[in-house]
């Protein structure tokens, strides 16, 4: 059909305005040709994201806007088989991981987890009734995660450091130490063989994965110390030696009721030889000989202590969990 002027008469279809009129065209810092498109009415926009862009590239803090379609999951493996932690605490991350932060973010992409997001999952985390101190540090791993991805140019910003964030603060406690009372009702209530991890945490202030790896060897009676240099762990589930924690080999005072303790205990179960890989299961062979261990001669495990030796004596002794 033509108008009075004998033109054709454009008639408007079910189309009209619809899909993307103005598409963007640069090539990016490796040559590669990138694009991307603007709907009608929106060439300002379209020009301001070519001058972004190019500036970006100029100032080369330029990212490629595909580079964070990475799943979160994807990228945290990669990223946790890339530490240098130690095995066991590389296990533990791991866990966490699984366990507390893939439910969440695991699915979404890097760029799609937005401060709401980590907002939201901690407190998703908090309605689960998780101490704020393991909160954080689930916090800090994905802090970290993030980190990463912008070193790698996959991402340009951190959402865990958005000011609309919050770390998970820990609430400031006074820490009681035990009445004289108390650490002697345990060790009354504890079985015989291991009356003396009584002793090692109350005296010496040994954590428990230190008190399974002291060897005789360590305690120095002449010079009333006592060298805490090893700890027993379990790394995927296999025993193993390793520093103390954070490497932290130190000197400690041996009090002499603790030597006392530790003279009667070593003539009631005489130290054995124990060996073990270091640091994780197939790491070099280290031999100690240690002060406690199990009934079947072995390093002794912190769950099983827990559950058939020090849980039953703080019950017995009527100590709350």
């Amino acid at each position: 059909m033509l108008n009075g002027r004998g033109k054709p008469v454009l008639e408007k279809t079910e189309l009209f305005g619809v899909g993307k009129r103005y598409r963007v065209r640069y090539e990016d810092p490796t040559g590669a040709e990138r694009s991307k498109s603007f709907a009608d009415k929106q060439k300002c926009a379209a020009d301001d994201f070519l001058t972004k862009v190019e500036h970006e590239m100029n100032q080369g803090v330029y990212t490629d806007p595909e580079a964070g379609k990475v799943p979160f999951r994807q990228y945290a493996d990669k990223w946790l088989r890339t530490q240098t932690f130690e095995e066991s605490t590389r296990e533990s991350v791991g866990v966490r991981l699984k366990n507390h932060i893939y439910p969440y973010l695991g699915d979404k992409h890097l760029d799609m987890v937005k401060p709401s997001s980590i907002r939201e999952w901690d407190r998703a985390l908090q309605d689960g009734k998780l101490a704020a101190s393991y909160r954080q540090v689930l916090f800090v791993h994905v802090q970290s995660i993030f980190n990463a991805a912008i070193d790698d140019e996959l991402i340009r910003k951190n959402p865990c450091n958005a000011s609309s964030v919050r770390k998970p603060a820990i609430p400031a406690r006074k820490i009681v130490p035990w009445t004289t009372d108390r650490v002697h009702a345990v060790r009354d209530a504890i079985s015989e063989r291991y009356k003396v991890t009584v002793s090692l945490g109350a005296g010496l202030g040994l954590r428990q994965g230190e008190a399974f790896g002291l060897a005789l060897d360590d305690v120095d009676f002449d010079e009333d110390t006592v060298t805490v240099q090893r700890q027993v762990k379990f790394v995927y589930g296999k025993p193993c030696f390793g520093p103390p924690k954070r490497g932290k080999i130190r000197e400690v005072p041996l009090p002499s009721s603790v030597a006392r303790d530790i003279e009667e205990h070593v003539a009631k179960f005489p130290p054995i030889v124990v060996t073990l890989p270091w640091q994780h299961p197939g790491g070099e062979l280290v031999s100690a000989r240690v002060i406690v261990y199990t009934r079947d001669r072995t390093a002794v495990s912190r769950p099983v202590y827990n559950q058939w030796a020090w849980e039953p004596a703080l019950k017995k002794a009527e100590i709350p969990r």
